[in-house]
């Protein structure tokens, strides 16, 4: 299909499906036609070696696909999205299920009884509607964080809005107040969480390496990346670089580890909703608001806690975006007490 397809989403889907069976008679066929020459090679011990050999991938290969399509074909109903995605002229096609509970049984079909783990835990509800699961059978052991507080404190510092209808005017006071802290923070490494590349570009512009001030140079490097490929070496770059130091990312709130004097101070500058323009985050917000505002404060629980790794360790985290305030307000049951404990809110300079 075009580019710049505009037809109603059942006839995306008419279009979709007819050619999800031409492939799957591809497949079909490619396995029929190459499946008895290298069984026979096998078994007569003829052919090339090399020859079988890449036949034989390439069966696996369409033998795993026709699994695939034959799954889709079977389970595809009008809970899942069709979602496209285009790296110039090359198009890319995902079904994606809206919900994972019919499929509980691939993660929990296999033994009796299981153990989770996280520091950042599903609410009970959450998890079950996620995986399938009556609740009567899951059973919750709450702790504390050992975490003294006072080492990781997190400031509430609002300088603006960044929901839509609120970022342009918010972004103009973003650079000077990640300044602030970055000068106040000069023998420290510091992470910012933008949340989106329109807020990392706007941040990876500004010059951290002047005083405004008086004109001296602080020499502070600025680390970010364009694409999701240059995220590690960005990462790398910032871990082995001497204080001071910014990492500038929107996808780092999650899996990484940033101990000790790899970072001091993080920076959040958006509360990490997901996006609504993800056609699977919208419909499912759609079928439930919890899941898309848990979703939201396990994200941003996350985010704070990359630079912050065990009980000596030290990390204050700023939270920049006036909209904590209110989620905070709204879905406080949603957050965990201990990080509830950690929230400092400063007053605004002249209050």
């Amino acid at each position: 299909f075009p580019k710049t397809f505009a037809g109603t989403e059942d006839e995306l889907k008419e279009i979709v499906w007819r050619r999800v069976r031409e492939l799957k008679e591809e497949v079909v066929r490619f396995i029929g036609e190459n499946k008895p020459v290298v069984q026979m090679c096998l078994l007569t011990e003829t052919g090339e070696d090399e020859q079988i050999v890449l036949v034989s991938k390439g069966l696996a290969k369409a033998e795993r696909l026709l699994k695939k399509i034959v799954f889709l074909e079977n389970e595809f109903d009008n809970t899942w999205v069709i979602d496209r995605k285009w790296s110039g002229h090359n198009g890319v096609l995902s079904f994606k299920p809206v919900v994972m509970n019919k499929w509980g049984y691939m993660y929990f079909g296999h033994g009796s009884r299981f153990l989770c783990m996280s520091a950042t835990p599903p609410s009970k509800g959450g998890l079950c509607r996620e995986y399938g699961i009556a609740e009567q059978f899951v059973g919750v052991s709450e702790m504390d964080s050992l975490f003294d507080r006072r080492r990781c404190p997190v400031i509430y510092r609002p300088v603006g809005r960044f929901s839509r209808e609120h970022i342009e005017d918010s972004l103009e006071l973003l650079g000077d107040a990640v300044y602030d802290i970055v000068k106040d923070n000069l023998d420290k490494k510091i992470l910012v969480h933008t949340t989106n590349y329109r807020i990392m570009k706007k941040l990876a512009d500004e010059d951290f390496g002047v005083d405004m001030e008086d004109g001296s140079y602080l020499g502070v490097p600025i680390f970010s990346h364009n694409t999701a490929g240059e995220r590690s070496s960005a990462l790398e770059s910032f871990k082995f670089c001497d204080a001071p130091a910014v990492l500038v990312s929107p996808s780092f709130e999650r899996g990484v580890d940033l101990p000790y004097e790899l970072c001091g101070v993080q920076i959040v500058c958006k509360v990490p909703y997901l996006g609504l323009g993800d056609k699977q985050v919208k419909k499912r917000t759609e079928m439930d608001r919890g899941w898309y505002m848990e979703k939201t404060v396990n994200r941003l629980v996350q985010s704070c806690g990359r630079g912050m790794r065990a009980e000596d360790d030290n990390c204050v985290t700023f939270i920049l975006d006036g909209c904590f305030g209110m989620l905070v307000k709204k879905e406080k049951r949603l957050f965990q007490k201990w990080f509830l404990d950690r929230i400092c809110v400063e007053e605004k300079q002249g209050e």
